[in-house]
C-alpha cells in the first residue's frame, strides 16, 4: 500500500471519528454542555486529542517530506529560499506583533510575551493568507491570459 493510500484511510478514520464526536456533542444540546462540567470534560477532551494527534502527524509529515527534500539535493536551493522566505515573513510578523499583556473579565491574564508570540502567530497567518489570496489570483489570471 502506498504512502497516498496509507494517508487517505487515516484521513477518513480521523474525519469519520471528528463527525462522530461533532455529532454526539450537538445531539447532547447547548444547554446540558454549558451546565455540567463532567459532560464538558466528556466530550470536549476526545477534540482536543483528536487535534493533538492531527497536530502531532501533520508536524512529523512535515519534518519527514522536509528532510528527504533536503538529502536528496536536487531542491537544495529550493529549499534554503522557501526557508528563508518563512523566516522572513516570521521576522517582519514578530516586528509588527503587540507585545502588551492582556487582562481578561474573569481575572486571568496572558503575559507580555505570551502575547508577543500570540499576535507573531496571528500576524504570520494573516501575511501567509493575503499571499496565498493573491498567488491564487495570479495564478487565475496567467491561465485566462495566457491560453495553451
Amino acid at each position: 500500500m502506498g504512502l497516498y493510500k496509507a494517508l487517505k484511510y487515516l484521513a477518513y478514520v480521523v474525519g469519520g471519528i471528528g463527525i462522530v464526536l461533532f455529532l454526539i456533542l450537538l445531539f447532547k444540546g447547548d444547554a446540558e454542555v454549558v451546565s455540567s462540567e463532567d459532560l464538558q470534560d466528556s466530550l470536549l477532551n476526545p477534540f482536543l486529542y483528536l487535534t493533538y494527534f492531527i497536530f502531532a502527524v501533520t508536524i512529523v509529515a512535515i519534518v519527514i517530506f522536509i528532510l528527504a527534500k533536503f538529502f536528496d539535493g536536487s531542491n537544495l536551493k529550493n529549499l534554503l529560499i522557501s526557508l528563508g522566505t518563512f523566516v522572513a515573513v516570521f521576522i517582519v510578523a514578530m516586528i509588527f506583533a503587540n507585545g502588551d499583556a492582556i487582562e481578561y473579565a474573569n481575572g486571568s491574564s496572558i503575559s507580555a510575551s505570551g502575547a508577543k508570540w500570540m499576535n507573531t502567530g496571528l500576524n504570520m497567518v494573516y501575511i501567509l493568507a493575503i499571499v496565498a489570496v493573491v498567488a491564487l489570483f495570479l495564478s487565475s489570471v496567467k491561465k485566462l491570459t495566457f491560453k495553451n
